[in-house]
């Protein structure tokens, strides 16, 4: 299957700042620690995260399946744009992604710093956190299961906007946050358990104010079928840091025609 690294580079990408984002990564142990968010399962959250701040998603109980929708929290119309983030950064995003947002902008909103997920390949070519696909939502649910009413990551996430004042149309295409994933040769998208492990995190850096709309999806950790009516869930434990770290100005005259590198390929 061809690599996310490979499908990224044959689209025109402004560079990333490698010895920037790696001395953020670096510097972890000067992180300070400014609160702590324990998010239940099969429920939604809004965070609020600083520009040159870091949100760490952290497994802190079980591998859990996290939608995430950004949004810049000085102005909610820009928003993450999931199909050009596929384009610039792969299908699976991994250290070194930067999430993109939306026209006039088109800017990073976020870009991660530290990506520990170890993925098994013993069930085929896999990668987790993937950017192609949206979220779950009532629909899905009833076909899935002939029933109305179950928690999906569509109600989950307008719950989770309307705590800071945003209505279900500001509800985008999401990044699956632990998800793994394997796309076969026949095109089908397949989810499969996380290797995700306690202990295991996602770092973002905020490039801009953001507002950070979360879901626990209701499949968990992607153990069982969607129409098992016993999904294996579990809380996620997202920690917000001060870092010594300014953003540095997105300028495309400035980036234009050098090519991104990822500090670190995602481990496999």
């Amino acid at each position: 299957m061809r690599d996310a690294l490979d499908f990224r580079r044959k689209f025109p990408t402004p560079r990333t700042a490698l010895e920037f984002y790696s001395a953020i990564q670096e510097a972890a142990a000067r992180y300070v620690l400014r609160e702590t968010i324990v998010i239940a399962p099969a429920t939604g959250r809004s965070l609020r995260v600083r520009r040159g701040q870091i949100a760490r998603f952290l497994v802190s109980h079980g591998p859990q399946i996290v939608d995430l929708d950004i949004f810049n929290a000085d102005d909610p119309r820009e928003r993450l744009w999931a199909n050009q983030t596929l384009n610039r950064e792969g299908f699976w995003l991994s250290t070194g992604a930067r999430l993109w947002s939306n026209m006039p902008h088109f800017r990073p909103l976020a870009t991660i710093t530290t990506d520990t997920i170890k993925t098994d390949q013993s069930l085929g070519p896999a990668r987790h956190h993937h950017i192609f696909g949206g979220h779950c939502n009532p629909h899905y649910w009833f076909v899935a299961t002939g029933k109305t009413g179950l928690p999906s990551c569509y109600d989950n996430l307008v719950a989770a906007s309307a705590e800071v004042g945003l209505g279900p149309d500001s509800v985008h295409d999401n990044l699956n946050l632990f998800q793994k994933s394997i796309l076969t040769p026949q095109g089908e998208l397949k989810t499969v358990r996380s290797d995700a492990r306690v202990g295991d995190y996602v770092d973002f850096f905020a490039e801009q104010n953001l507002i950070l709309a979360t879901s626990l999806c209701p499949r968990g950790s992607g153990a069982a079928e969607p129409t098992d009516p016993v999904q294996e869930r579990f809380p996620i434990t997202v920690h917000i840091y001060d870092t010594d770290f300014e953003p540095r100005p997105f300028s495309y005259e400035r980036e234009r025609n050098e090519a991104t590198e990822p500090i670190e390929t995602q481990k496999v």
